[in-house]
């Protein structure tokens, strides 16, 4: 049906060529370009498209190639591109399945009221320095608080690892949070009158999102803002993040679990209560730890897949009851680096996609 449009399109557009008319030829090229890449989906039979998070990415990729090899009828395409890009590709009907690490937010429910959130794994969001950080030992030892994660990410008034650590690294009497303001050795905070200089080789480098991220917005959201408002340099997907304060003795950043115990970064314990104590559920240890106590990590998060339950074909069905199933895809969510669903998650998906 398609390239029969199209090529009446160009013999509109012949026709009005002849008569002059250039700029209803561009304008009908145009009209054809978009039905064409719109188009495409539909014509692809046995075909399941999911595109977004960079966190779900490496988990479905998986799943694909997995169910793939149980179903080779079925081809199943995945793209990353950030929660943002895949909520909007499944709600303009692009792609079939969206993968998101954040919720849908008030606007894309009031657009879309039939974009549904299947959660299909657990996660956690964790803060990571590099594994040459001068201050290492004391920062894993007192963690970072929320209120100081705040100072560096929203506020922007603490730029310095020594008050993070709450230690005078250089030996001058003062534990510096940025070029005009530091604490005195009895905790008192002002303007030195005398003897301070600014320690530039511990100005903290601060990296985040520069895309619509799920992994932003969750971080963002423990801080009590949105991603927007966050501070740092920009980077694509976790593996920018992971690969910028990998290369940066100064570098903090946060990640999603799966990336966070990558050898040229570590994770820092973040004490979200501030009571001044890493408790067992804030600690992170290990990968396994985390994952064990992740109903007590103060940054943990559901990863989702996003479909819009009017529009949702038989085979996407299919796969996504597969994927959230213990003896299908559940049994791969660890070697991703994430945290498996639980039997009450499994049954409400059976219940949402029966009723859908």
């Amino acid at each position: 049906m398609k390239g029969i449009f199209v090529q009446l399109l160009n013999v509109v557009a012949v026709r009005n060529v002849e008569k002059g008319e250039a700029a209803l030829l561009a304008l009908l090229l145009l009209l054809a370009v978009v039905v064409s890449s719109t188009s495409l989906p539909a014509e692809r039979e046995n075909t399941i498209f999911i595109s977004g998070s960079t966190t779900v990415y490496p988990l479905a990729s998986l799943w694909a190639e997995k169910y793939m090899e149980e179903n080779p009828q079925v081809r199943v395409d995945v793209i990353g591109g950030g929660s943002g890009k895949g909520i909007s590709d499944v709600s303009m009907g692009l792609v079939d399945i969206g993968m998101s690490s954040r919720d849908l937010k008030d606007r894309e429910l009031q657009l879309h009221p039939s974009l549904k959130l299947i959660t299909i794994a657990h996660d956690a969001v964790i803060v990571v320095v590099n594994s040459h950080n001068p201050l290492l030992d004391v920062l894993l030892e007192r963690g970072i608080s929320r209120v100081d994660l705040r100072n560096v990410y929203v506020v922007g008034n603490v730029t310095n690892w020594e008050y993070l650590a709450r230690m005078d690294f250089n030996g001058d009497g003062w534990i510096a949070i940025n070029e005009t303001h530091a604490m005195d050795l009895s905790g008192a905070i002002r303007k030195p009158d005398g003897g301070y200089t600014y320690p530039l080789n511990l100005e903290i480098h601060v990296y985040t999102r520069s895309d619509a991220s799920g992994t932003g917005e969750t971080f963002a959201k423990f801080l009590g803002v949105h991603q927007e408002r966050l501070l740092g340099s920009g980077q694509s997907g976790n593996l920018g993040v992971l690969s910028a304060v990998g290369g940066d003795e100064l570098g903090i950043g946060y990640v999603s679990l799966a990336y966070a115990f990558d050898e040229s970064v570590v994770p820092i314990p973040v004490d979200g209560d501030c009571d001044g104590v890493i408790s067992e559920g804030e600690a992170v240890h290990s990968y396994e730890y985390v994952a064990e106590h992740i109903d007590l990590y103060p940054i943990a998060r559901n990863l989702y897949f996003v479909v819009n339950v009017e529009a949702l074909s038989d085979i996407a069905k299919d796969f996504i009851l597969w994927c959230v199933d213990e003896d299908g895809g559940q049994q791969f969510v660890e070697l991703a680096g994430y945290v498996p669903i639980s039997s009450s998650e499994h049954a409400e998906v059976i219940e949402l996609l029966s009723d859908g």
